[in-house]
């Protein structure tokens, strides 16, 4: 091989299943609002997706407290909307951060 060949490596294909998770992501932050509602959206973001889990940062203790107690709305959301895997061990995680 020529030293300006390059080897061109097709992520989706080697990893379907991550980068369907990553478009899920892009698609919940900018529908984000649309699932929890706009005033927690303004102060909260989904900023991760795992295989058994959604990690979610809020601004403030209220904005967390809340979230906690919609968990259930998350989860049904990503199963409907994106027909995502919830198992067993799935966990939404919220914690607290300062930056939004």
């Amino acid at each position: 091989m020529r030293e300006n060949e390059k080897i061109i490596i097709d992520v989706e294909k080697l990893f379907p299943e991550a980068a369907r998770r990553v478009k899920i992501l892009e698609d919940l932050q900018k529908s984000w609002a649309g699932v929890v509602g706009i005033a927690l959206a303004r102060n909260s973001f989904p900023e991760v997706l795992g295989v058994d889990e959604i990690k979610i940062f809020a601004a403030n203790q209220k904005t967390l407290s809340m979230l906690s107690n919609m968990k259930g709305n998350i989860t049904r959301a990503l199963k409907k909307r994106y027909d995502y895997d919830i198992n067993n061990d799935f966990e939404v995680k919220i914690q607290l951060t300062h930056q939004h």
